[in-house]
Order: structure tokens, then C-alpha cells, then sequence
């Protein structure tokens, strides 16, 4: 867990989850009627974000794509 004052995004937060593979986890949300973000290539890993309904960010994190 990481804590941490961010002064401009007070009152939504931001979760991250480790996920391997990213693909099926994105259909899977895609099929239960959410819209999650495509798939990222960031420097380190793969990532896929996803926004909940009061703005907070879910971040799925993996290693590889599929």
C-alpha cells in the first residue's frame, strides 16, 4: 500500500492490480458491460485503466499482453 498527498485529486483515489494475462481480464470486464481502457505499453509492464463511477482509477498492471 502507498499513501500520499496529492492536494488536486482530493477525494478520488487510485488503485493498481496486478493481473496476468491482461486480454482475457479485459474481455471479461468488457462482457459484464464496463469500459475499460485499451491495453498500454508503458516503459516496465502493460497496463489497462478503468474509471469508477465517483472517479477513481483502477489500474490493472501485467508483465505481458496476452
Amino acid at each position: 500500500m502507498q499513501l500520499f498527498e496529492d492536494k488536486q485529486h482530493a477525494g478520488a483515489g487510485t488503485l493498481t492490480l496486478g493481473v496476468l494475462p491482461l486480454q482475457p481480464e479485459r474481455a471479461r470486464l468488457l462482457a459484464a458491460g464496463l469500459d475499460p481502457g485499451p491495453i498500454e505499453n508503458t516503459q516496465d509492464y502493460f497496463i489497462m485503466r478503468l474509471r469508477d463511477p465517483d472517479d477513481n482509477l483502477i489500474v490493472f498492471a501485467g508483465a505481458e499482453k496476452s
